[in-house]
Formats: structure tokens, sequence, C-alpha cells
């Protein structure tokens, strides 16, 4: 759910949580904000790590764009393994006022 840091999406080239989020919000008619969270801080890559180290790690990292304030945020990612990117992201949009935080992953 998080953003991608710059040089990992040039590297890639594609983000599938993007394009699912798309998808989601077409059939849903709901808006698509891709750009509600930045990144603000540079982590070491997730897959690396165990659960308490990607805990530690992504903490902090992601800053609301926008004020959430009333808003009920659907949070969308490609692959979940401990949730701790999406737990952070989740944080980071209560803390920039929104009501309610669900995510939606496609694969565990």
């Amino acid at each position: 759910p998080g953003p991608r840091q710059p040089a990992r999406r040039r590297a890639a080239g594609y983000t599938h949580a993007e394009g699912l989020g798309g998808v989601v919000g077409a059939r849903w008619a709901a808006p698509r904000h891709a750009d509600a969270l930045l990144r603000v801080r540079w982590t070491l890559p997730q897959a690396a790590l165990g659960r308490a180290d990607r805990l530690v790690n992504i903490r902090g990292s992601f800053l609301a764009a926008r004020d959430l304030s009333g808003k009920r945020v659907l949070l969308v990612d490609d692959v979940m393994t401990t949730g701790a990117t999406m737990g952070e992201c989740a944080r980071t949009c209560r803390a920039a006022g929104a009501v309610r935080v669900h995510a939606l992953t496609f694969a565990r």
C-alpha cells in the first residue's frame, strides 16, 4: 500500500498495487488517490527482514499528502506478508484524520 521509493519504482517500471487500486476504484466508482501517501524515509527492502525488524524498519516512513479528516480509506496492496507496511500506512491515514481504514490485498 505504501508508495515505493523512487529508485525502486523506476527499477520495477510498474507498481502492481496501483494498477489493482485503479481496477477496484473503477469497479466501485470510488476516487483513487495513489498519491495520498508519500514515502518520506528510505527503508531497507522488507522482504529481507523478519516480522519484528519489518515493524521497526517501516515505522515513520509515510506521510499523508492530503487531509483525510472524515474520510473512509481503502488501502490496496498486491501482496501482504506480515502486514507491517499495511499497518503503518493505516496508522498514517488515521493520524491524518481518516475515520475508517480498510485493507484489501490480493495475495498473502
